[in-house]
């Protein structure tokens, strides 16, 4: 669980730099992947998700990521992972 919750802060952090944003609840979000996701591989296709909402919304600033996205991206991670 570390080694998740290292990476998904690490992608979070390279995505607040690239879009110079802040995520406000990035802890939160970090523990939520922690917690239902196994796989690193998971961990990056969450994170790409991420990205790609933030720059498809024009986010800049702050930002509080709703959970309710979030459990979408996770969803769909655990069953991409399911089917390889």
């Amino acid at each position: 669980m570390e080694k998740i919750e290292t990476q998904a802060g690490a992608q979070l952090s390279v995505i607040e730099i690239v879009n110079e944003i802040r995520i406000r609840n990035k802890d939160e979000i970090v523990r939520l992947i922690a917690e239902d996701v196994k796989e690193t591989r998971s961990v990056l296709l969450i994170c790409t998700s991420i990205n790609l909402w933030v720059a498809s919304n024009r986010i800049r600033g702050e930002l509080e990521l709703p959970v309710e996205v979030l459990s979408d991206f996770v969803d769909a991670a655990i069953k991409n992972h399911e089917v390889l």
